[in-house]
Parts: structure tokens; C-alpha cells; sequence
């Protein structure tokens, strides 16, 4: 922010200094997911996207649009997501340069999990974990696409598949001592067991999930998979106690693809619990959101 406070007010930019306040906003992208901050971050890379595209840099561009994919995709909008993803991996390639490719193929992974796109969305998340091998020391794209490889495993039902990248994923958190790739990697193993039906492992992997996280953002992953556990466990109270957090968390900061998770949850335990009309209402209320943004 204090960097911030100097270049963005500054008239009379040079080429050098627009380049660097983009260098900047690229790498302000980590902190402000982390954080969870996504409708802040939104704002802040929105008002910016008249510079990022006058420099003619299709490299650092290419890593703004990747940004603002991944922006958009947590925000709840896929298909704008893999708009920006797809203009940041054309750039990428253009460019030759691989870290903004693995970057645009990481988030795409996402984008298409969440748009039912799941061949295209494996062929990207494999491409992202080929690139991850030449950036060793950023851990980023070695886990985050694998767990966009896990997303898909889990809505196609694949839980052979599912537990074996869930595996790796925590190997990976071990070996880097990387607590986000073990979020993730709990966060799919208790996936895993929901579709399986043992409501006790999925629980037990939820409660790890939110016990390895050290991000505001990441500490949220496991109430989603409580929530549904406990739901199905018949524990209602407790479904709604994860739930409303979570909801609460991503109304407040902007978490639009876990708001409209927990929307449709919750109006589910509304109607279970005999409150017809205004759990039905919720429900159309959450599904014409998810049809607007093709999800």
C-alpha cells in the first residue's frame, strides 16, 4: 500500500513507471487472495486495466489477465474468468513466456471445473503441472492446479482418481511444508469420503483441512465440506453453523463462488426444515445466479 500510495497518485507516469506498478499489482494478486479480499482486489486491478493494456507488454499483461481471472473465477463468474484466461494464455504463448501460460492453464483448470468443461479442464490442469516443473521454487502452480485437477475428479465422481491426487497434494504440503497444498490436499480427501458416504472421514478431513490453514481465505475451505457432511449426517445445527460462517466470510470480502455454494446448501436445510417458501425462493433466487454466470 505505501508502494501503491507513491506510483498510483503519480502524474506524468514513465514507460518504467507504468510497468512497475503493473509489476507491482501482478504480484499484489497473492496477498489480496490469501486475504480472501476478492471484491477490494477486483476494484483495485479493474481501475488499472486501461494502463495494463496501453504498454504493449503481452508478457506482464498476459500475468494481469491471469490475475484477473483468477479474480473473477472466486468472485463466482467462470465464464468471465475464462475469457480473461484464455486472452492471458494466447498472450503467454505469443510471448514465450511459461509462467504466465501455466499461470492462465492453473485458473483455467478452475474455470472450466466450475463450467462443466471437465476434459478441457484436465487438459489445462495436466499442461500447468507440466510448467510446474520448470518453476520449482513457486509452489503456487504445482498445487493450486492439481487441486483444479482434484475439483473436476470430484464432480465427474472419480474417487479413485480423487484420493490419489488428494494424496498428492498432502505429500507435496509435507515435503514443501506448504500449508495451503495440505488445505487443499484435506479439502479433496474429504470430498472424497462425502461421495463415498462416510460422513465420519469426510468431517475428520474437513476439521483438518481448517486445522492446517494459516490464510483468512484458505481457514474457509473446510466449512464447506463440514457443512455438507454434517447436513448428511443429520446435523443440522452444525451444517448451518459452518455454513453461515463461510457465508458470511465470502459476503463480506467478496467470495462469490462459495456465497452461492452455501446459498443453495442452506436453502436446502431451509426446506428440510419446513420452511418451504422461503427456502425455494432462495434456491431460484441462487440457480438463476448460477445459469447467468453458466455455471
Amino acid at each position: 500500500k505505501k508502494a501503491y500510495a507513491i506510483l498510483g497518485p503519480k502524474e506524468d507516469k514513465t514507460e518504467q513507471d507504468k510497468m512497475l506498478l503493473l509489476d507491482m499489482l501482478n504480484s499484489w494478486g497473492y496477498v489480496y487472495y490469501y486475504l480472501g479480499e476478492i471484491r477490494e482486489w477486483i476494484d483495485l486491478l479493474e481501475s488499472h486495466q486501461n494502463l495494463a493494456e496501453s504498454l504493449g507488454d503481452k508478457s506482464r499483461l498476459g500475468m494481469y489477465y491471469a490475475w484477473l481471472g483468477c479474480a473473477f473465477f472466486t468472485d463466482g463468474r467462470p465464464k468471465d474468468s475464462r475469457d480473461y484466461l484464455c486472452r492471458a494464455l494466447e498472450l503467454g504463448e505469443i510471448s514465450g513466456d511459461k509462467k504466465v501460460v501455466g499461470y492462465a492453464c492453473t485458473w483455467l483448470t478452475w474455470a472450466c471445473a466450475f463450467l462443466g468443461s471437465f476434459d478441457e479442464g484436465i487438459s489445462y490442469g495436466k499442461r500447468a503441472q507440466d510448467i510446474a516443473t520448470s518453476f520449482r521454487s513457486d509452489q503456487y502452480l504445482s498445487f493450486k492446479s492439481l487441486a483444479g485437477i482434484c475439483t473436476i475428479h470430484y464432480l465427474q465422481g472419480n474417487t479413485k482418481r480423487l484420493f490419489e491426487d488428494a494424496h498428492r497434494l498432502l505429500e507435496y504440503g509435507q515435503k514443501t511444508s506448504n500449508s495451503r497444498s495440505k488445505v487443499l490436499g484435506h479439502w479433496a480427501s474429504a470430498f472424497g469420503h462425502f461421495l463415498r458416504g462416510d460422513t465420519t472421514l469426510a468431517l475428520e478431513e474437513s476439521e483438518k483441512s481448517m486445522g492446517a490453514a494459516v490464510d483468512p481465505f484458505y481457514s474457509q475451505f473446510g466449512k464447506w465440506t463440514a457443512g455438507m457432511s454434517y447436513f448428511n449426517a443429520g446435523q443440522v445445527e452444525k451444517a448451518e453453523e459452518n455454513l453461515n460462517s463461510l457465508f458470511e466470510f465470502s459476503q463480506t470480502h467478496g467470495v462469490g463462488v462459495f456465497s452461492l455454494m452455501c446459498r443453495l446448501l442452506l436453502s436446502i436445510i431451509m426446506i428440510s426444515k419446513g420452511n418451504l417458501k422461503q427456502g425455494f425462493k432462495s434456491f431460484e433466487e441462487t440457480q438463476e445466479v448460477l445459469l447467468k454466470h453458466h455455471m
